[in-house]
């Protein structure tokens, strides 16, 4: 037998490697078989160093055979030239390289016999070696199994020709070909809460029936009959432990479930667990198996505004204000009539003939009620008569009323139409409308819901759990069944799984009942997994079988063979549509081609267990060990030494897999040793009363302090778990900047090796990177322009929008025309009453024409053709000829024509979303909005480094423009945001968490991004030296992976607000929209004033003028002769 000895030696965080490998002479190929066996284990592990030790009469046989293997790495040292206190270490250059150690027959001496002693101290093996191997892989499939038998397989052999040959189906995962379990038990537990026996059915029964019962314990029976499939896959069977509770950690235990897999009574669970911190450190997750949807659940009311249907088109300051003006147009109107009826008084006392006291019979009453109807017949459209009245004073007055009237009923009729033609909204879609509602609320009395409402940041939801849920003690907090009668009866709104309460509302509610159902979320689906035991080693097979089952559709299959159907609440207004074979085959030919899949598998597993393969008896067999100190700076460190595999004549050298993965991933175990890091803490205050340790673990509270810092720390903190090393954290003031020469801050002391890594992000920079090292990223910081949109942004009115420009100019135009026009028939009109009064100038006659013609004044003109074009008349009385009737008819087709285009422009507005229009760099530069920045340094560091020509011009000449005033803190920005009219550049992270309780949800939605550069992109900041560089970049990489990264995200980030559902909400014509009706209203009612008193005093001048002409022709007439 000849000497053949490993050994392995590894320093962790220097990456330093020696072996030592000492090979006997072989009898049977000499020197050549020798050394190419020595080549190919060097290659093997790739070393790239060896040294051989030989007597003094072999050194022309080594050399000549070791030049042939044309290695310059190879060091020769004679026997001769060792002494017995050379040093072992020296002799292997300080640890500093990987090397290999050949010795020979014949130098096995004191020499060897010293290094061997050396080695010793760690292990030494002795074994032989051939020429010719043949290769078997040897295991035992079941560690726990009472068969003691070793499998046997032939994988492959090595010879000095042809090298190293392996049968392809070896280089797969061993958990593709090692997958009978020789029908073995494996112990697994399950939480089985609602079973009993009074459903008459056994424990087996129960958990694969997948018809009855569905509300009863949904997920465990789901997933149990999800992995009940695995029992063919791998040819096992489950040994099952019922437990009723999944588990909690309580006086330093576990119970439940997990309790069973935390002590190893269980290999892994059958019901799904939740991905939680606290169970990190006793399970192993697999990849999601299901997940579960909690939500409140509530039947929609109808209708839940206590305001009249006939009061929702108009906001209630709009209706005040239209009952305010109409109070006001009356008080005007009871003037101009009490002022016109005593004008025509004075007329009948100065001229009391016939004909004044017929005029005065025109004149209008002045009564109370009179000015009532009047007014109110205007504001419906439904008058007055215009010959009632005959001061331009009061038709001004009333034409305006008319005007104001027509575009409020616009306004009215464009809701009442929209109402009609779009589905009733449903108004409580959102945590905030169920809140303010009138509806009870309440939730399961189950665990989770108390976790998450004691654990949630969202203050609206806080609020709903302390005032709403436990206002009357438990009466809220109810049971599945329970609560589902209550959603059934209406006005009660219940925090509930939505898979178990659908199963049992199937039974409780009519189809329209169900259509009724409204699902109101604030937390993020739970995902679920299966847990396993952290030593067991059937780990990787269930992952395995998990993804497999989502590739090949099988859990999806199982999701809908356990989902309710949705009712096609659409479809319900037609006639019942019911599923015919036609349309149900694709559901049958899938599972005739799933039953032949497994039929085929079957088979092939049945051939492949019956396979095996003999195994010459072994002669010799070496173990092969891993020792290496996996820190290198820590004081005290003792060795670590772990099996790595053995090697035999008849299978050579066998290594385990976790051997052949990178060493940071099977040297993770840092002995709690102390890794000096640092972060940059900017907002934390001892006014926030806690400490920094809780400040820097707190995810509910200050959110928008240190954001990036606090977020980047919780994700880190699981390395310390995960490599079991721990934080010596010190706290700067300052990331850190280059400056006359120097860094500071964070970067300083990464420059300086003060520590080993930070553990708050840092972003990637050119001038950067000579200092330290970045992992992959761990975090994208949004940086963009935030503000409240305005409503209206354009200097037009609302009113005029309807119509382009050229086509209000043409409406003048023709308006203009129609009047001259008019002004001309009327005249000719009354030229012909001249002409009749010539022929008969008798006054009877004269008296009967003039009632019968029409004024020909020019305001008559005026205010005729304005009644026309807004729809008020005139009386068909006043015109005889069919000239005027036939242009006045015209006039009406062209108005009403006008009147349907502008109502259908207003209707469609009240439907429709507003466009936004600052929604780019060049909309915001022109818009009146104030801009501004935080103070942030990369902020200066953006506008100053930019090439856009716009970016500076909005710096230089907007926000900048009054020197720091628009240069403010992040607070101070988001105040001036939340009260509009200003723009502030800002991450978009901490600006929301701030802006959250600022602004409601309609405000919310108001909330414009405008982005000029790209997202900042941040990873872990590492000195250039640092051995843990590839320990992080593998931990986040992993949590990337396992979705850790993404959970980390989704912890930290606002859950978004549902606007779409909000635009469902009633649209009201706001003040701010009505305001132009108003102020054409109140311009009418000022003109009105202003020609009454221009009237009023007209008319009194005149009368006294022709008062006294009367009396100096009287005098006159006296003195002149007869």
């Amino acid at each position: 037998m000849k000497l053949l000895t490993f050994a392995k030696v590894f320093n962790i965080l220097c990456y330093n490697v020696a072996i030592i490998v000492a090979l006997g002479q072989l009898a049977c190929c000499g020197k050549s078989c020798e050394l190419l066996a020595f080549k190919e284990y060097l290659d093997f592990q790739h070393l790239k160093q060896a040294i051989v030790i030989y007597g003094g009469d072999e050194a022309k046989a080594y050399a000549a055979e070791m030049g042939r293997m044309n290695n310059s790495f190879l060091k020769f040292f004679n026997t001769n030239q060792l002494k017995e206190n050379t040093d072992f270490y020296q002799l292997l250059r300080g640890n500093s390289y990987t090397v290999g150690i050949l010795m020979s027959h014949a130098s096995r001496n004191a020499v060897q016999d010293q290094l061997l002693v050396k080695a010793s101290e760690l292990f030494s093996f002795n074994n032989s070696i051939s020429c010719y191997f043949d290769l078997y892989d040897i295991y035992k499939i079941c560690y726990k199994c009472n068969d003691d038998r070793l499998s046997i397989e032939y994988k492959g052999n090595w010879s000095r020709e042809n090298g190293l040959s392996v049968a392809e189906r070896f280089r797969l995962p061993f958990v593709l070909k090692r997958n009978n379990f020789r029908n073995s038990t494996v112990n697994v537990a399950a939480a089985i809460l609602n079973y009993s026996p009074s459903l008459n059915m056994t424990m087996s029964e129960y958990l694969n029936d997948n018809k009855r019962y569905l509300q009863n314990d949904f997920m465990q029976r789901k997933t149990y009959q999800l992995m009940t499939i695995t029992q063919d896959v791998f040819n096992y069977s489950f040994n099952l432990k019922i437990e009723d509770s999944w588990g909690v950690y309580n006086n330093g235990t576990w119970t439940g479930v997990i309790g069973l897999i935390n002590s190893n009574d269980a290999e892994f669970s059958l019901s799904p667990l939740r991905y939680m911190t606290e169970r990190l450190h006793v399970v192993s997750y697999t990849p999601v198996v299901h997940v579960e949807l909690v939500r409140f659940l509530l039947r929609h009311p109808k209708r839940t505004s206590i305001r009249n249907i006939f009061f929702e088109p108009l906001a209630v300051n709009v209706w005040w204000c239209v009952l305010a003006l109409i109070i006001t147009t009356g008080f005007l109107l009871g003037i101009h009539v009490y002022t016109e009826y005593h004008l025509y008084w004075k007329m009948k006392m100065l001229q009391p003939n016939e004909t004044a006291a017929t005029f005065y019979q025109l004149g209008p009453e002045h009564k109370v009620d009179f000015v009532v109807l009047t007014i109110l017949e205007t504001a419906f459209m439904q008058g007055p008569s215009p010959e009632q009245f005959h001061a331009n004073s009061t038709r001004l007055l009333l034409t305006s009323v008319s005007v104001f009237a027509i575009l409020l009923m616009q306004f009215y009729g464009g809701y009442i139409v929209g109402s009609l033609l779009s589905e009733t909204p449903r108004t409580i879609t959102n945590l905030d409308a169920l809140y303010s509602s009138s509806m009870e609320i309440g939730m399961e009395d189950i665990s989770y819901n108390y976790d998450i409402f004691n654990l949630t940041s969202n203050r609206v939801a806080q609020k709903m759990y302390k005032n709403r849920i436990c206002k009357n003690g438990k009466r809220n907090i109810v049971t599945l069944e329970e609560g589902l009668q209550r959603i059934a009866k209406g006005s009660f709104a219940l925090h509930v799984s939505l898979n178990r309460a659908y199963q049992l509302l199937t039974d409780m509610l009519t189809e329209s009942q169900f259509c009724e159902l409204q699902e109101i979320t604030f937390n993020n689906p739970f995902v679920t997994a299966i847990g396993a035991a952290k030593t067991t080693p059937y780990l990787k097979y269930i992952k395995s079988a998990v993804l497999k089952f989502r590739e090949a559709g099988i859990m999806k299959y199982n999701d809908l063979v356990w989902k309710l159907p949705k009712i096609d609440c659409a479809a319900l207004a037609k006639d019942d549509v019911e599923v015919d074979l036609e349309h149900f085959a694709p559901v049958l030919v899938f599972l005739a081609f799933s039953i032949m899949i497994s039929v085929w598998i079957l088979m092939l597993e049945f051939l492949y267990k019956h396979v095996s393969v003999g195994l010459k008896n072994k002669s010799c067999f070496i173990d092969i060990y891993d020792i290496y100190k996996i820190c290198q700076r820590c004081k005290n460190e003792k060795l670590t030494i772990e099996y790595k595999g053995n090697w035999s004549q008849t299978s050579v050298l066998k290594i385990e897999d976790r051997f052949r993965l990178p060493f940071a991933l099977r040297r993770r175990n840092f002995n709690n040793s102390p890794v000096k890091v640092a972060t940059a803490i900017l907002d934390y205050s001892p006014s926030l009363n806690m400490t920094i340790p809780e400040y820097l673990n707190d995810n509910k509270h200050y959110l928008y302090n240190d954001f990036l810092q606090r977020k980047t720390y919780q994700l880190l903190t699981r390395t310390q778990e995960v490599y079991n090393y721990s934080f010596q954290l010190t706290i700067e003031k300052d990331w850190g900047s280059f400056s006359n020469g120097t860094w500071s801050g964070v970067l300083a002391l990464l420059k300086n090796h003060d520590i080993e890594f930070s553990v708050n992000p840092l972003r990637y920079m050119s001038e950067r990177f000579h200092i330290l090292s970045y992992t992959p990223e761990v975090h994208v910081e949004l940086v963009r322009f935030l503000l409240r949109h305005p409503k209206q942004r354009g200097i037009r009115n609302i009113f005029l929008e309807p119509l382009a420009n050229t086509v209000w100019w043409s409406v003048l135009a023709l308006i203009v025309i129609t009047g001259i026009m008019l002004a001309i028939h009327v005249h000719a009109e009354f030229q012909i009453y001249w002409e009749l009064k010539r022929l008969q100038p008798h006054e009877s006659a004269a008296t009967t024409l003039k009632q019968l013609v029409p004024e020909h004044n020019l305001d008559f003109i005026v205010l005729t053709t304005l009644e026309a074009v807004f729809m008020q008349g005139p009386t068909p009385e006043q015109f005889h000829s069919n000239s005027i009737r036939l242009l006045l008819t015209s006039v009406s087709v062209f108005a009403l024509l006008l009147v349907q285009f502008y109502a259908a422009y207003i209707v469609s507005s009240l439907l429709s979303e507003p466009p936004r229009t600052i929604t780019t760099l060049d909309a915001l530069y022109n818009s009146s909005l104030e801009i501004g920045m935080e103070k942030a340094r990369y902020n200066y560091d953006l506008f100053n480094g930019t090439t856009n020509r716009l970016v500076d011009n909005i710096f230089k000449y907007r926000i900048c423009k009054n020197g720091k005033q628009n240069i403010v803190t992040l607070e101070q920005g988001v105040q001036r945001i939340a009260r509009g009219g200003f723009a502030l550049h800002v991450t978009l992270n901490r600006a929301y968490q701030l802006l959250e309780d600022k602004l409601s949800e309609s405000q919310f939605c108001e909330l414009q991004e405008i982005i000029f550069t790209n997202a900042f992109t941040t990873g872990i900041g590492m000195a250039k030296t640092t051995p843990y560089s590839i320990y992080l970049k593998s931990a986040i990489l992993k949590f990337r992976e396992t979705g850790i990264l993404n959970y980390n995200d989704l912890a930290w980030k606002l859950a978004k607000i549902d606007c779409a559902a909000l635009a469902k909400d009633d649209v009201e014509v706001d003040l701010e929209h009505f305001a132009p009706v108003l102020v054409i209203l109140a311009l009418g009612i000022v003109i009105a004033i202003w020609v009454f008193i221009l009237e009023h005093l007209y008319k009194r001048v005149a009368n006294r003028l022709r008062v006294n002409y009367e009396i100096v022709c009287k005098t006159m007439r006296k003195y002149l002769p007869k």
